[in-house]
C-alpha cells in the first residue's frame, strides 16, 4: 500500500524530463479550466446557492469527490474573473451555517437578451 498512488501524488516528478513536467502543467491547467466551467454552469443554473450546496450538486451530477474539493478555489477564480458575485448570505441547506450565496454577473433571459448584474 505504501507504493500506491493517491490523488495528491504529482503527475510528474521534479527529476522527470521536461516534457513530463510540461504535460503535467497542461493537464492541471485543463482540469482547472474544466472545473471553472462546471462551477460556472452550476452557478448559472442554480443561482443563490452556497458553495457547499453547489459542491453537492456537482457530486450528484457525477463529479469525482477529489475534484469537488477544489471547487471553492474555482469559485474564487470565477469571482476574480468577474463572472460571479456574492448574492448575500443565508443558512446553508447542507451545513446549517450562515454562508454566502452566488450568482453569475451575466444572465441570459428567454428573449435572448443578456443583462449584466451590477
Amino acid at each position: 500500500m505504501a507504493n500506491q498512488l493517491d490523488i495528491f501524488t504529482p503527475i510528474a516528478r521534479s527529476s522527470d524530463p521536461v516534457t513530463s513536467l510540461v504535460s503535467e502543467r497542461v493537464t492541471n491547467a485543463t482540469n482547472r479550466a474544466t472545473d471553472r466551467m462546471q462551477m460556472f454552469i452550476h452557478v448559472l443554473y442554480n443561482p443563490e446557492h452556497t458553495m457547499v450546496e453547489l459542491q453537492q450538486l456537482l457530486v450528484d451530477a457525477g463529479m469525482k469527490f477529489y475534484r469537488v474539493d477544489t471547487m471553492g478555489k474555482r469559485l474564487s477564480d470565477l469571482k476574480q474573473m468577474g463572472l460571479v458575485v456574492n448574492a448575500g448570505n443565508r443558512h446553508c441547506n447542507q451545513t446549517g451555517r450562515l454562508a454566502g450565496t452566488w450568482i453569475t454577473t451575466r444572465r441570459e433571459y428567454p428573449d435572448g437578451d443578456a443583462k449584466l448584474v451590477s
